[in-house]
């Protein structure tokens, strides 16, 4: 079965392939997953295992007492999961599925691993002091706070000749109706303030046809959200930016 992830997550398998490799296992266990979900910083799994004092130095630390390293591995390609590995990707498509998202994210392999309660993984949180319950707890908490979205004017889209194409509207629709992908897009991989990617620029497949350019929302130095556009590639940037910065300045509250 083929499924589908979220930036983030797709990024904490590759840290989790990332790590086996390094400490010369020749297999991706749930504690390469669990290093993965903490070290790629931006999900949900990662801010929920921050609260609880979980780093991906410790896991590491618990990893090389638990397992130790192994040899550098001849063929750094036949890394694959281990079938306990694969049960939690399973798992976390069923949690996906009960919340009403056709992607798996951070979250959901998070909770996958906690389902593998004789795991590696769960060992690993249980000697670093996780409660379980609390864990959970924070996990939902986290995801009513994080994803939060306000969709207004994608109407206004198909008024523009570029979406007068069957194709690139029926891919708009789907976009802005994925929640998944639009808090990727909202909220990973943007180094700077105001950030602008033009079609084949975007790593998500579903972005070639359009371009987003995001503003940070901050105040007093604090990370309220982003503010984001999504359109054709055919926009007048400078334009955009110039009204995005004067929605954050009235925000701010400021005339």
């Amino acid at each position: 079965m083929v499924y589908k992830f979220t930036n983030r997550a797709e990024k904490a398998l590759e840290l989790a392939n990332e790590l086996a490799i390094e400490l010369g296992h020749n297999y991706i266990g749930t504690e390469h997953i669990l290093y993965g979900l903490s070290k790629e910083g931006t999900g949900v799994a990662s801010k929920v295992l921050e609260s609880q004092e979980v780093d991906p130095d410790n896991i590491i630390s618990e990893i090389e007492m638990l397992i130790g390293r192994g040899e550098p591995l001849v063929d750094e390609n036949s890394v694959g999961f281990t079938p306990r590995s694969k049960r939690i990707i399973e798992n976390a498509f069923i949690e996906a599925r009960k919340l009403g998202s056709e992607f798996i994210g951070t979250e959901h392999l998070l909770i996958g691993i906690m389902r593998e309660g004789d795991s590696v993984a769960v060992r690993i949180m249980m000697d670093l002091g996780v409660n379980p319950q609390k864990l959970y707890n924070e996990i939902v908490k986290v995801i009513n706070e994080d994803n939060q979205i306000y969709l207004e004017g994608a109407n206004k889209a198909f008024e523009l000749p570029e979406f007068k194409s069957l194709e690139v509207a029926r891919n708009f629709i789907n976009l802005i109706d994925t929640k998944e992908i639009v808090v990727d897009l909202l909220n990973t991989g943007f180094a700077k303030d105001i950030n602008v990617y033009i079609g084949d620029e975007n790593d998500n497949e579903q972005l070639k046809d359009f371009s987003i350019v995001t503003f940070k929302h901050r105040y007093k130095d604090r990370d309220l959200g982003t503010i984001g556009i999504i359109g054709p590639k055919r926009m007048d940037y400078s334009k955009v930016i110039s009204v995005m910065k004067y929605i954050n300045h009235k925000l701010n509250g400021k005339d």
